[in-house]
């Protein structure tokens, strides 16, 4: 970045941060302050990459690029139009917006309409983002009416990063308090329409399935550009994981066994449809399990479900499964051999 792209005081943004990041109260969260988070489904991840950019709201319904509508249609009601005309990152994950919309959940569970099945990460370089002369941010939510929208060094350092970064739960705190904070929660940076994927530091997948949906969903040309770059969430918790959705599946000559995240509440266990097709990519021969669930916990007991393939005889085959007909999962078996 050329230093006539940069803001005026953009050096004091990079010493109050290594001064944060020795802050004791954020602890295990101190690599949060790193990064920016943008997550979005798998399908409009997909379109991120293809095209190498991420698109503001408006851009991105112009440009018909959005699959799966992550966002609820009463807090985009709520935001001012203006807005949708900016990329947004919020400063952290596991946001109260993440928590309503992540993961399979039965229709009746869908929060004002707001669904992300298979979330994606996107984890851009703070520094980098934050000190463009055109980046912007605010203090809390953009969608209350009371939202700041600041640009200075200085008013960044006055951010409540306590409470923006905070992470446990409410104990004591009254119930205005925890409006305040799930509010700070949500503050975040922005950028006018769009932004290249130059500062892109990594791109996050829930689960291995999910790794291996996002690599067939992509052309090798494509996945070769940006594969040293996609993890899957072990050891720093990006999602919240109390939805269903698929975390493993193993392939093999006869037979495939599906590893299911359950939902963590009993009122979500259902009703579920799924459906496993599969292609033989030789022959074209095709097979398909469909199974609707009423309650998926306890009418599959334990969180697996192992399929006899052995009449397909075929050791190259294609799986796509899904969930209420939203794509769950997308592998290849080619004998032993693991593509990526």
């Amino acid at each position: 970045m050329s230093n006539d792209a940069l803001k005026v005081d953009s050096a004091r943004f990079d010493v109050f941060l290594n001064k944060l990041r020795r802050e004791p109260w954020l602890g295990t969260r101190a690599w949060w302050s790193k990064y920016l988070f943008h997550f979005s489904d798998i399908k409009n991840a997909v379109n991120v990459l293809n095209l190498g950019f991420l698109y503001s709201r408006h851009e991105a319904l112009k440009k018909n690029i959005i699959v799966e509508d992550s966002a609820s249609s009463h807090i985009i009601g709520n935001t001012e139009s203006a807005l949708t005309d900016f990329v947004r990152f919020y400063f952290r994950p596991l946001t109260p917006t993440s928590y309503m919309n992540e993961g399979f959940r039965p229709a009746h569970e869908l929060y004002q309409g707001a669904h992300c099945p298979v979330p994606i990460y996107f984890l851009f370089d703070l520094i980098k983002v934050i000190t463009h002369r055109d980046t912007r941010f605010s203090d809390g939510s953009l969608a209350r009416y009371d939202h700041r929208i600041l640009d200075s060094a200085d008013e960044f350092a006055n951010l409540p990063f306590r409470d923006i970064y905070h992470n446990s739960g409410w104990g004591h705190e009254n119930l205005e308090r925890q409006d305040e904070i799930k509010n700070r929660r949500h503050a975040e940076a922005i950028y006018p329409t769009r932004v290249s994927l130059n500062n892109l530091e990594y791109i996050v997948c829930r689960s291995q399935a999910e790794y291996e949906t996002l690599y067939n969903l992509l052309s090798p040309s494509v996945w070769n550009r940006w594969k040293n770059k996609v993890a899957v969430s072990k050891y720093r918790k990006l999602f919240h994981n109390e939805w269903l959705f698929i975390k493993e599946v193993n392939l093999a000559l006869h037979h495939i066994d599906v590893g299911f995240n359950f939902p963590a509440r009993s009122r979500s266990y259902g009703p579920f449809s799924l459906r496993v097709d599969i292609s033989d990519n030789i022959t074209g021969l095709t097979a398909f399990y469909e199974k609707y669930y009423e309650d998926i916990v306890s009418e599959l007991v334990k969180p697996h479900l192992e399929l006899n393939v052995s009449k397909l005889n075929s050791s190259n085959y294609s799986v796509r499964i899904t969930i209420n007909g939203i794509l769950a999962y997308l592998g290849k078996y080619t004998g032993d051999e693991i593509p990526f």
